[in-house]
């Protein structure tokens, strides 16, 4: 706090002290003067004011699991997942954090996580699409529904679909007309794996198997 001085000449008496101090310069010099230090003691007293308050806040671990959680968000909604697995954790490590928030920090690990092994599949069905059907479908199914690599697999994966379909009905009729019961089983599987409705999958589990007509 500022002190105020009550005697004009030389010297001058310090009210909380009761010692004699220089006097400050009178005239505009010195008005200009006394301004200034007051001005920088209040901005002093609010920068310290403002830096306690600050901190106090900043030692909330609530708070703090609110403004990384934004920076979190913004690393997955970037694809960055690795960064996005690393600032989650920080989360879950903080000190004295509430259990829904860690609970709600270990499931943005969890997505980050997922998306990099989805990561890894989409690669696999993106290098097979044209080329191996069985392996490109077996990728896609390995992806989460809800991963962000899913969809954007799904109209290549649509496309796809049809021929993979008829392809293991074809080998499901020849196992069937060979009596090869097991390979019908497991040709029908694949394809009411992404078609549980198909009709024709389903006529041709329902014939004997291994038996002359």
């Amino acid at each position: 706090m500022l002190r105020a001085f009550v005697k004009d000449c030389d010297r001058v008496q310090d009210r909380g002290s009761g010692r004699d101090v220089p006097r400050l310069p009178t005239g505009g010099r010195g008005r200009w003067l006394a301004g200034s230090l007051l001005g920088l003691g209040i901005l002093l007293g609010l920068g310290l004011g403002l830096g306690l308050g600050s901190s106090g806040c900043a030692k909330d671990p609530e708070i703090q699991a609110v403004t990384m959680t934004k920076e979190v968000d913004a690393a997955l909604a970037q694809q960055k997942w690795e960064l996005a697995e690393k600032k989650a954790q920080d989360i879950v490590n903080l000190p004295k954090l509430s259990d829904v928030s860690r609970d709600q920090a270990k499931l943005k690990v969890e997505q980050a996580r997922s998306e990099q092994q989805a990561k890894l599949q989409y690669q696999k069905f993106v290098g097979y699409v044209n080329s191996e059907y069985d392996t490109a479908v077996a990728a896609y199914r390995d992806m989460p529904e809800s991963s962000y690599y899913r969809q954007q697999a799904r109209a290549d994966y649509e496309k796809i679909r049809p021929s993979f379909i008829e392809d293991h009905l074809t080998r499901a009729q020849s196992a069937l007309g060979g009596g090869r019961c097991e390979d019908v089983k497991a040709q029908l599987q694949l394809v009411l794996d992404v078609d549980p409705q198909n009709g024709k999958a389903i006529e041709i589990g329902k014939k004997p198997c291994g038996k002359k007509p």
